[in-house]
C-alpha cells in the first residue's frame, strides 16, 4: 500500500481514537453536500475514502447498524457510478 494511503488511514483512526466522546449529535445536515463532493473527488486518487466521512456519519448519532447500512449504501451507489462511467470511456 502507498506511503500516502496508509498515512491517511493512521491519522483517521488517530482522530476517531481520540476525539471526544460526549459531543452533540450533528444537526446540521448540509455538512454532507461538500462531504459527498470531496469523497467523490477523493475516491478517484486515493481508492480508499471511507475513513473520510466516518467522523461524520457517526457524529450524526446514528446506529450501528444504521451507519453500515449508510456506508454500503453510499459505496455501492459510488461504485455504480465508476463502473458505468469507466464502461462508457
Amino acid at each position: 500500500m502507498p506511503i500516502h494511503r496508509r498515512s491517511f488511514l493512521l491519522a483517521s483512526v488517530a482522530f476517531l481514537v481520540f476525539q471526544k466522546e460526549n459531543r452533540p449529535p450533528l444537526k446540521n445536515w448540509s455538512v454532507f453536500y461538500p462531504l459527498g463532493a470531496a469523497v467523490g473527488f477523493f475516491s478517484n486518487m486515493l481508492g480508499v475514502v471511507g475513513p473520510m466521512a466516518v467522523p461524520f456519519f457517526l457524529a450524526t448519532g446514528v446506529r450501528k447498524q444504521a451507519f453500515v447500512g449508510t456506508m454500503a449504501i453510499g459505496a455501492l451507489l459510488m461504485h455504480i457510478t465508476g463502473v458505468t462511467t469507466w464502461s462508457v470511456f
